[in-house]
């Protein structure tokens, strides 16, 4: 896919769509981390351990394996703040993909013509579709 110029709308809504998905702990985990590490600013403790304490009480309740070897990292680690920005800078770049796409669906002109390109990039790119083939996908 090319470089795409992506608006702060689409990005919004990349965010909303991410947060209503299944991937939702990408977005909530790093927020309740930073939350924890401010909290304990303001109340004069140190910061790092806070974040540390809040990773081990996420691992407890957190189901995405990705998410948790992101969590897991921060919960052993003394370089907290890096490692959180590692996990950031993950989820970032994982609404900027979701953005991408809704631009493209954006300037498609009906699903059905966006769903065949997306099908075509992906073939082009060696990337699953799915539990389908393309053909079976645009079987008329």
């Amino acid at each position: 896919m090319s470089e795409v110029t992506v608006s702060q709308e689409f990005i919004d809504k990349a965010i909303i769509a991410l947060n209503k998905s299944a991937f939702w702990e990408f977005a909530d985990c790093p927020v309740t981390i930073r939350l924890a590490m401010r909290q304990a600013e303001l109340d004069g403790r140190r910061a790092n351990s806070a974040a540390r304490s809040a990773a081990k009480i996420i691992l407890k309740r957190v189901r995405d394996p990705m998410v948790r070897d992101y969590v897991a990292v921060i919960a052993k680690s003394s370089n907290v703040k890096k490692h959180l920005a590692e996990f950031e800078a993950y989820r970032d770049r994982l609404i900027s993909k979701v953005a991408e796409e809704f631009v493209e669906v954006d300037k498609a002109a009906s699903v059905k013509d966006y769903r065949l390109q997306r099908a075509q990039r992906i073939a082009i790119t060696g990337r699953g579709v799915g539990k389908r083939t393309l053909a079976e996908m645009y079987v008329a």
